[in-house]
This record gives structure tokens, C-alpha cells and sequence, in this order.
């Protein structure tokens, strides 16, 4: 693997949640710690994360945000730690993207935990302070039941799909194809 991760790089760190810092320093600079750079972990010893060795900050690419959240808070057993309403002044501070540079977004995260978070739109990316992740996994509220889809499972679908009915066009196999794989994958959340 390269040291140097890309934008899309799945990272996350901070609070309850364990990281184990692998050594390995990459080009992006912490946005809450100037002239600190971000360092490749594991969180959970299963995940690599992105993280600042000294706020305990991380980032996260926007689409792998939701999938870990709702695993973690899934698996989550511990007390649940009720939130402190948001303080209307973490919506003030604006950072730069670790990755482009550019001024954040700041806003609620609409999920449990009343924390504010940054994203960048551009780079898909997503900043979390200290504790903040930590606040949405132990946060009351649905913990619904996490189910990775089997990863062989999808083309098989798909495969099946197209030698069951075969459509009279391209837009039709495509229509019925994602057809099956929404009902796969709705099947696999709800079970």
C-alpha cells in the first residue's frame, strides 16, 4: 500500500474508539493543528484510519461515514451516554480541507449524537474532533443490526438475472438488474 493516502482514503479515529497508529505520516496536514501532519491508523484493529497524533481529529470519506457509523453503532454494547445539546458557536469555526485545502462546511450531523462536523463537497471528505464519533456511537437511538452483503453474492445476482429473462434492451437488463440488486441488498440490511 502507498503511504500516501488519496482523498477517498476510509479514516477515522478518536474518543472511546480505538485507534492503533501504524507510524506512517502522510502528506495532509491536520486542519486543527497547524504544521501537524495526519498519521494512517487502524481503528478497531479492522479499518485504516486518518487521524491527528495530537487533537485525536480524523477524516473520513463522506461515503464510507454512514456504513461505519452504523456498523459501529450496531455493535455497540456499552452505556449510552445521553448528548449535550449543540453549541450553536461549534457552527462558527471554519477549517480547510486536509486534502484540497479549501474552506469546510460546517453543519449538524442529522444522525444521534448532536455533534457539528465538517465535510468538503469537493474532496468527499469528512472531519470529526475529538470525541465527536465517539458521542454518535454511544448516542441513544435505532442501532439497527449491521449486515455486510456477502461479497460474491451481488455478481451472482446479476448474473442470474441476466440468464433467467433475457430483456430486449440494454435499458430493460439495466432496470431489471438493479431491481435485483436493491432487493438483494434491502433483504440483507432487514434480515
Amino acid at each position: 500500500m502507498n503511504d500516501t493516502p488519496s482523498p477517498n482514503l476510509k479514516s477515522i479515529s478518536s474518543g472511546n474508539v480505538p485507534i492503533t497508529f501504524t507510524g506512517r505520516v502522510t502528506e495532509f496536514s491536520c486542519p486543527s493543528c497547524p504544521g501537524v501532519k495526519l498519521e494512517i491508523g487502524l481503528l478497531v484493529e479492522r479499518a485504516e484510519v486518518c487521524c491527528c497524533p495530537n487533537c485525536k481529529g480524523f477524516v473520513i470519506d463522506s461515503p464510507s461515514c454512514g456504513a461505519q457509523i452504523n456498523e459501529l453503532r450496531a455493535q455497540y454494547q456499552g452505556p449510552i451516554v445521553q448528548p449535550v445539546p449543540l453549541n450553536p458557536r461549534e457552527l462558527e469555526t471554519r477549517l480547510n480541507c486536509p486534502a484540497c485545502g479549501d474552506p469546510m462546511d460546517v453543519h449538524p450531523y442529522y444522525g444521534p449524537g448532536a455533534v457539528a462536523i465538517d465535510s468538503c463537497a469537493h474532496c468527499k471528505l469528512v472531519w470529526f474532533n475529538q470525541g465527536e464519533f465517539d458521542r454518535i456511537i454511544r448516542a441513544p437511538g435505532v442501532r439497527n443490526r449491521y449486515v455486510s452483503p456477502e461479497p460474491n453474492n451481488v455478481p451472482a445476482i446479476v448474473e442470474s438475472n441476466l440468464a433467467k429473462s433475457p430483456a430486449k434492451n440494454i435499458d430493460d437488463q439495466l432496470g431489471a438488474m438493479l431491481l435485483e440488486i436493491a432487493s438483494f441488498l434491502l433483504k440483507s440490511i432487514w434480515r
